[in-house]
């Protein structure tokens, strides 16, 4: 469904989540509550296209950022290098800063700069802020003025710090407002966190000279360490980290600069009271959740911060989803060995074996989705999602005399027969080759797929 998501923001004044779904290039919106989708910006094609949002494209959006009054989402369009806007009540997309073209950025005119693969945003008053990892800097565009400016780097990649247009930053990625008007700054190539205030940028968490010390430690600021961090969010004095290469969840206190492990100890996928992450990327705080871009597991987890225990967010209409006008499917696919049916009126049964100790999640929805050369006219209705289907599933179909294929775009979600404390998809292109022919009487032509369990150790 979704595909190396690496960006979450929350807004639970409108109650809906923002999805960045990098490698199919579109933001999905989700409803906070229900989990349906709500829309999807952007038309799944990776390209550069302003106007409107079904028709508008992106090349790997990553961070997002509202204006204040929640009506305009800004988006990081990192493959595009440039910084797009969404008014969400014309539904509009426009470009806010970067020409397309990947180059050191320069003050002035937003539309007139290059920049150099945006990755996060944070808008604070009029002003907003823009990580611009690949030139180890942070920008701002002043929306009052539409006006670029340099906020903090130099653009030589190190660790220090001082006065912000003297310092040196090392991939600055996910940021997060700190109290006093200040900037959190996960800088991913020192694996640290870095403060930019008004005019000086410190050191939070983590190395204050050495570009390669990380780790994995816990406890006091100035010992604490993290490794390729990501993402970050701010909640009631508390900072959140994706610690990305850790596949860690971390937790700071501002008032202690205690450093410990929320979630998460190696790389794997478990939901429950001891979840596993898979290179989590972007991450975002509202109504004592804590939503992750789980990226290496394509799929968007919520930590509870109260009692640590995490489940992962099942979509719902994931019909809204289906929306590129290119075929740029990227799951697994598979073919099987060629059948012979007979021409006329027949049917392809699907059969679907689970896992031993799984089964299909009742509650969630599943896609399929059918096609065919000239050989089969599928009966329309069987594209559908369909919640807790039941196998094997029979498709109506014509079959006309010849060879050809028919192939079927599968969206499943399966969890744990027992408890359902972990809950999987799998998404599969099967390939079945037909001969239509009047040398045999069979009419079914049946798929038989099986699901293998992925490691989750």
């Amino acid at each position: 469904v979704l595909s190396f998501p690496e960006a979450v923001l929350a807004d639970p004044a409108a109650g809906r989540l923002f999805i960045a779904d990098t490698n199919h290039h579109r933001i999905v919106v989700v409803d906070l509550d229900t989990n349906d989708v709500l829309e999807v910006i952007g038309n799944g094609d990776e390209g550069f296209a302003d106007g409107d949002a079904d028709q508008a494209s992106f090349s790997e959006p990553r961070g997002m950022a509202l204006s204040d009054d929640g009506s305009t989402l800004y988006v990081a369009d990192s493959g595009n290098h440039l910084i797009r806007e969404v008014n969400l009540t014309s539904r509009r997309v426009a470009t806010v800063a970067g020409t397309g073209e990947r180059g050191r950025p320069q003050e002035g005119e937003p539309l007139d700069s290059p920049l150099n693969y945006p990755w996060d945003l944070e808008v604070i008053d009029q002003d907003l802020y823009v990580s611009v990892a690949g030139a180890n800097q942070i920008w701002l565009v002043d929306l009052a003025e539409a006006e670029l400016k340099e906020a903090a780097g130099t653009g030589q990649a190190g660790v220090t710090d001082g006065p912000a247009n003297n310092v040196r930053l090392a991939q600055p990625s996910g940021l997060a407002p700190f109290p006093d008007d200040g900037l959190v700054i996960a800088d991913a190539g020192s694996s640290s966190l870095r403060l930019l205030g008004e005019s000086e940028v410190s050191a939070l968490i983590g190395p204050v000279t050495d570009l390669f010390d990380f780790g994995e430690a816990d406890g006091p600021a100035a010992t604490a360490r993290f490794q390729y961090p990501l993402g970050v969010a701010t909640s009631d004095g508390i900072i959140w980290v994706a610690d990305t290469f850790n596949h860690r969840i971390r937790k700071i206190d501002t008032t202690s600069g205690q450093v410990t492990t929320a979630a998460g100890s190696q790389a794997g996928w478990r939901d429950g009271i001891e979840p596993l992450f898979s290179t989590p990327t972007g991450i975002d705080a509202a109504n004592d959740i804590i939503y992750i871009a789980d990226t290496g597991n394509h799929s968007i987890r919520r930590l509870d911060m109260a009692t640590g225990e995490a489940d992962t967010l099942v979509l719902r209409g994931i019909e809204l989803l289906v929306t590129s006008t290119a075929d740029s499917y990227d799951g697994a696919e598979i073919t099987l060995d060629a059948l012979e049916v007979m021409p006329g009126p027949g049917a392809i049964t699907l059969d679907v074996a689970f896992p031993a100790g799984f089964k299909i999640n009742p509650l969630a929805p599943s896609r399929f989705e059918w096609s065919s050369s000239d050989i089969a006219a599928i009966d329309p209705s069987a594209n559908q999602s369909i919640t807790g289907p039941t196998f094997p599933l029979e498709v109506t179909v014509t079959f006309a005399e010849g060879e050809g294929t028919v192939q079927a775009d599968l969206w499943l979600v399966y969890c744990e027969a027992d408890q359902e404390s972990i809950c999987l998809f799998d998404r599969t292109r099967i390939n079945l080759p037909l001969k239509v022919t009047g040398d045999t009487t069979s009419t079914i032509a049946p798929i038989d797929y099986e699901i293998i369990l992925p490691d989750l150790s």
